[in-house]
């Protein structure tokens, strides 16, 4: 049975979970092996990590052993030290990022609790940095657990430097991080590079997958990342005429619309990114 547009704690695969919500919030997972159990994503809060490991326990009494994680983004990450002292596995650019920008990634979170959770925006700006302590620097990963194989995947910058996609072969199933997200508009890309987004995505379209746990947003099969690399690679393609043809980058904002996703084609998103694939353009990142 199909779970695509669906929502909850579901078995992706063989032993493999998704923690999965609908409008919007972060999702999460963990995968339980004859050794031990993997969680994908330390998620926000104490209360999420919380949530998490009692989802964990429902299934297996199994100690966690280790946590991915796919990028440095707080609602990925700031929830990371409740799992001490496991292992925090990640790219050596999320690290990176990780730890350089974790006031920036503080801050960010924080300021959304301020007017109506205090104590969480307390707990946030109070928070722990816990970057990976075991680090990959190129293009792959390989975990078992037990007879259990995990890959890892690092194609490239996408929605920020230091993202990995998490691949379940025997399965056919993925964890994305927000690499790939349920679209009804422009990704996400602050901190991001779309030109490339595009290339880490063909990647992602060349594995065998059947499911796919978004970053954000219910289950998806190979579709969903088809979408939006399609998406993004009318955007790189309108913006680069722009750039080519020496129009002002505000103007391009204004100008550009991608051929069938009109409805994508607007907003505060959309112009981050064509303002990002101009800075992409010119080697200013």
């Amino acid at each position: 049975m199909s779970l695509v547009g669906k929502s909850g704690i579901l078995e992706i695969g063989k032993d493999a979970y998704g923690i999965v919500h609908e409008g919007g919030a972060t999702n999460s997972g963990f995968i339980v092996g004859d050794e031990g159990v993997i969680v994908v994503e330390g998620l926000e809060t104490k209360k999420l990590a919380q949530m998490v490991k009692a989802e964990v326990r429902k299934v297996t009494s199994k100690p966690i052993r280790s946590l991915i994680c796919t990028h440095f983004h707080g609602d990925h990450s700031l929830g990371n030290e409740y799992y001490l002292p496991v292992n925090v596995i990640g790219h050596a650019l999320c690290r990176d990022e990780m730890i350089e920008r974790w006031e920036y990634s503080v801050n960010r979170f924080a300021t959304r609790y301020d007017g109506n959770d205090p104590a969480q925006a307390a707990e946030h700006r109070n928070a722990n940095p816990t970057p990976p302590d075991v680090v990959f620097n190129n293009e792959n990963m390989t975990l078992y657990l037990g007879n259990k194989r995990v890959e890892l995947y690092y194609f490239g910058k996408a929605h920020t430097s230091g993202d990995i996609v998490v691949y379940l072969p025997d399965d056919k199933a993925m964890y994305s991080g927000d690499v790939v997200t349920e679209g009804s508009g422009a990704p996400y890309s602050e901190d991001g590079f779309p030109a490339s987004w595009v290339n880490v995505i063909e990647n992602i379209d060349k594995l065998d997958i059947e499911t796919i746990v978004p970053g954000h947003g219910t289950i998806g099969d190979k579709s969903m990342a088809q979408i939006e690399l399609q998406f993004l690679t009318g955007l790189r393609d309108e913006t680069r005429k722009c750039y080519d043809t020496n129009v002002e980058v505000n103007q391009a904002m204004s100008d550009i619309s991608v051929p069938s996703f009109e409805s994508w084609s607007d907003g505060d998103m959309f112009n981050i990114a064509v303002s990002r694939l101009y800075k992409e353009f010119s080697g200013e990142i």
